[in-house]
């Protein structure tokens, strides 16, 4: 069922500023880490003779350890009366399905949107200091409100701290 999406509160826009993701400082035993297990898949592809299997793992583990190198962007977020901008790009609502406020404090304050997509299915966006009972207030007046179940990728990104 979905809400009626002309109903949008007068309050808008919302404008914060905040990182685009919380950054875990990485240390030389983390970067040791990715590297042996790269080397572990690696002696595995070649006693297999899977070849490719190697060059993911290496192709793999240079990726994670770029993104874990990498310190996380001030972005600028907004929740307008045509959608939610992340940057400079704009999610009409009509392309959202739902949304969940994942407020654990003081580790966790975000907004999830579910995406009418098939690829990228879910959006994360830090609520930094905005209120997140305004923020699902306003929303459950446009999307319905869905629990959000982590992912197999969210555990493993999480716990690799990218």
């Amino acid at each position: 069922m979905e809400k009626e999406r002309g109903n949008i509160p007068i309050t808008l826009p919302i404008i914060w500023k905040e990182y685009e993701y919380a950054h875990k400082p990485k240390t030389g035993n983390w970067f040791w880490f990715i590297a042996s297990g790269a080397l572990i898949l690696i002696i595995i592809s070649i006693l297999m003779k899977n070849f490719l299997l190697g060059v993911i793992a290496i192709a793999s583990a240079f990726s994670v350890a770029l993104a874990g190198a990498q310190h996380p962007r001030k972005m600028t977020f907004a929740i307008e009366k045509r959608g939610v901008k992340v940057g400079d790009h704009l999610y009409p609502f009509k392309e959202l399905e739902s949304f969940w406020i994942d407020y654990e404090p003081p580790h966790k304050k975000e907004l999830l949107l579910k995406l009418k997509r098939k690829i990228i299915k879910h959006i994360r966006i830090p609520l930094g200091e905005t209120d997140p009972k305004q923020i699902r207030d306003i929303f459950k007046k446009i999307l319905k409100e869905e629990e959000y179940e982590e992912t197999f990728t969210d555990i493993i990104t999480e716990k690799l701290g990218i």
